[in-house]
């Protein structure tokens, strides 16, 4: 009958409409995603956006419609495929974790051959009576050391008889200082990876493990690297002074304030008289060593020793400054501290938590031992922002744009 029919067919018409209303939601929302990108394509459109939210009060100005931090830290972006899906992989980290390793043992051993050459050589030592800050910090600590020797035995002499050799001397005990640490953090992974059969706390060896290896690959090899007594003009810099002593005062939660800013205001100048005093010693003993000519050796022909020389106390100079430190510290502090900037003690044991559970993901999601390496070594700031910032549409998981 014709009423049946019209029913059935008011029916159909109305599923085939409500069947119809999520694609047009999704074709709505792409085609808004789509205006909102189009908004940034230019300077003259963005510009023209703004003006007209301005005016418009409905429309405000929508900078991040998608961007979010990832709940997880990014843990669950780090595949180990090196596929597509993989977004940390390069086959450029080969070269960057080859840099790595070369530089952690060449300026170790050049900082050793130019300190040992100093301390016990028998070769000339260039401007001894030249001006340091320190030549008062030098006479007092012979005095101290010869009314020591008292005790032990009569007589007197100098055991810094010039200033190279004070520099020399504080310089290889802090490597030799650095590299403990290396050995206790290696040890520590070995120890945590034998704890599974061997020891009853086998979670607290589980946990140290970890942050031995974020500690080890993403601190102390990165530092060794470009090491000298002048890495204490880093934290001398002005630049950098400027932003310790704010994080100090204003992002910083401390019950001990006006001992810590104690602290870094004498710390800091320490380390420029100390740092700036190794760069005149360095300065001097590298050009007569491997620079200019002297007496003792003629440079006025290419030899690759007198180039090596010259190249490692070139990368100890570039070294001072660290902006890869600044970024990274920065960076944390944008993601862990908070709206208010201020790294609370819970926050950095959140901060070293993430760090460790990289750390351990890096390591089991790539199954080459190479490979493995590779990543811990090179991972960097870039990867940093690539893990935990995202910006996808909202009920969907695709990435819109590439923010790396």
């Amino acid at each position: 009958m014709w009423f049946f029919r019209a029913a059935k067919d008011e029916a159909r018409e109305a599923n085939a409409d409500e069947a119809s209303k999520p694609e047009e939601q999704t074709e709505q929302k792409a085609n808004t995603a789509e205006s909102w990108v189009e908004h940034w394509s230019t300077a003259d459109r963005a510009w023209q956006y703004v003006m007209d939210a301005k005016e418009d009060p409905t429309k405000p100005v929508v900078f991040f419609k998608y961007l979010e931090i990832a709940k997880d830290g990014g843990l669950s972006e780090i595949t180990g495929s090196k596929g597509e899906d993989d977004n940390l992989w390069s086959c450029t980290r080969y070269i960057s974790a080859f840099m790595a390793i070369l530089f952690l043992f060449a300026n170790t051993a050049y900082v050793i051959y130019v300190d040992l050459g100093i301390l016990f050589g028998n070769r000339s030592l260039f401007g001894v009576n030249d001006y340091l800050l320190s030549n008062m910090v030098i006479k007092y600590i012979n005095i101290a050391l010869n009314t020591v020797s008292h005790m032990v035995s009569a007589g007197e002499r100098e055991f810094f008889d010039n200033p190279a050799k004070l520099i020399a001397s504080v310089e290889l005990l802090i490597l030799l200082g650095l590299w403990m640490r290396v050995f206790w953090a290696v040890g520590q992974m070995i120890s945590g990876c034998l704890s599974v059969s061997c020891c009853s706390c086998v979670e607290r060896w589980h946990r140290l493990r970890w942050y031995a290896a974020q500690n080890l690959f993403f601190n102390l090899v990165p530092m060794i690297g470009v090491y000298s007594s002048l890495l204490m003009l880093f934290p001398a810099a002005p630049k950098v002074f400027i932003q310790d002593l704010f994080t100090y005062l204003f992002y910083r939660d401390s019950k001990t304030y006006f001992r810590d800013v104690a602290w870094l205001i004498i710390s800091r100048a320490f380390c420029f008289v100390i740092g700036f005093d190794s760069f005149l010693v360095k300065f001097r003993e590298g050009a007569n060593q491997f620079i200019i000519s002297t007496p003792e050796s003629d440079k006025t022909h290419f030899e690759l020793a007198y180039f090596v020389g010259a190249a490692m106390l070139l990368n100890q100079i570039l070294g001072v400054v660290q902006l890869g430190w600044m970024i990274k510290e920065r960076l944390f502090r944008f993601v862990f501290a908070g709206e208010d900037g201020i790294m609370s003690s819970s926050e950095l044991v959140k901060r070293d938590t993430w760090n460790a559970q990289i750390a351990e993901t890096l390591f089991t999601a790539y199954r080459n031992p190479i490979d493995k390496l590779t990543m811990l070594l090179t991972f960097s700031d870039d990867d940093f922002q690539r893990l935990t910032l995202h910006e996808r549409k909202k009920g969907t998981g695709r990435s819109v744009i590439s923010l790396v």
